[in-house]
């Protein structure tokens, strides 16, 4: 089974964000830096010069905290969001943000949808490789496939949530891959989960190596010798 457990956090990449339904431009540079900056954060970039009557707009990396998080957004597509390694940690910085927005800066926020993106890499005593290949030798397919292309097995797993459409507000994409550069050691896992309710998406995040551990526990369950 996975070392999950011994081995340092398999979160590589963990960022929470939404997108907001705001017809107007809503967010202005200087108003969410100052914003920032009173939450602690520190501004990584200069801001270009105030214009008389224009909001100045922003683009990629904003703040930072402690080397530990991450703020960043667009203004023209109406998105802040906030990366850090530690989910718990992101998901709080998060949501004190978005709080503050609407206290401070007094801006009624209308949320398109909330997403969660992650990246892992889990390292495990068995071989990926041959673990997927053994499911995918129990799949019809996967012989009938080897009919029309010889010598092949499958390399990894993508699912999804049942008759749901990847443009839709309500989302949820898991790919489990052998890890591109330890491929007999370790699995590679991207999630998307996506939700117009924040609640939803703050608890995905919260429990998400619970359900790292169970897709590989799962997986191994099935596909080891």
């Amino acid at each position: 089974m996975s070392k999950m457990e011994t081995h340092p956090s398999p979160i590589k990449h963990f960022k929470i964000s939404c997108r907001y339904n705001n017809v107007l431009s809503i967010f202005d540079a200087y108003e969410l830096s100052n914003l920032l900056r009173r939450l602690g954060y520190d501004i990584v970039k200069p801001l270009p010069p105030p214009r008389y009557g224009v909001r100045v707009g922003f683009s990629g990396i904003i703040a930072q905290k402690q080397g530990r998080v991450l703020v960043d957004g667009n203004s023209d597509k109406g998105v802040i969001g906030v990366f850090s390694r530690d989910p718990l940690l992101a998901i709080r910085e998060f949501i004190d943000i978005e709080e503050a927005i609407k206290k401070d800066i007094r801006i009624d926020l209308k949320p398109y949808f909330y997403e969660v993106l992650v990246e892992a890499e889990v390292y495990t005593d068995e071989n990926p490789l041959k673990v997927l290949s053994n499911i995918g030798e129990k799949t019809s397919i996967i012989k009938d496939l080897s009919k029309v292309v010889k010598n092949i097995s499958l390399f990894g797993l993508r699912l999804s949530r049942k008759n749901q459409n990847p443009d839709s507000v309500e989302w949820l994409d898991i790919q489990v891959l052998p890890s591109v550069v330890r491929a007999d050691k370790a699995y590679f896992i991207s999630i998307v989960y996506r939700s117009k309710d924040r609640e939803n998406v703050a608890n995905f995040g919260e429990k998400i190596l619970e359900y790292i551990t169970g897709l590989i526990n799962c997986i191994e369950s099935h596909g080891s010798e």
